[in-house]
C-alpha cells in the first residue's frame, strides 16, 4: 500500500485515541463529524477505507489496524455511554 494509505491510518488513528467524541457510528460507517470523513466499516479489514468525500481502500494490514482502533473507540463509547 502507498505512504498515503499509512499517513491516513496513522492519523485517524490519532483521531480516534485524542478525540473520541468527534465520532459517531452508523451500523456501516464510522463518521468523523469534525472533518467530514465516513469511513467505511462493514465488511471487516480487508474492506475498510475511507468512503467519502473521496475513496482510499486500505488494504489488509492497515484495514486491522483501523479495525484494532474502532473497536477499541467502540468499548470507550460503550463504557462512556454507560456512565452517563
Amino acid at each position: 500500500m502507498s505512504r498515503a494509505v499509512k499517513l491516513a491510518v496513522n492519523q485517524v488513528i490519532h483521531d480516534l485515541e485524542h478525540r473520541a467524541e468527534d465520532f459517531k457510528c452508523s451500523e456501516y460507517q464510522l463518521i468523523d463529524t469534525k472533518t467530514g470523513l465516513e469511513y467505511w466499516i462493514a465488511n471487516g479489514s480487508a474492506f475498510a477505507k475511507i468512503d467519502n468525500p473521496y475513496e482510499l481502500s486500505f488494504g489488509w494490514w492497515h484495514g486491522t489496524r483501523f479495525m484494532v482502533a474502532v473497536d477499541k473507540w467502540k468499548a470507550y463509547e460503550a463504557i462512556r455511554r454507560a456512565i452517563e
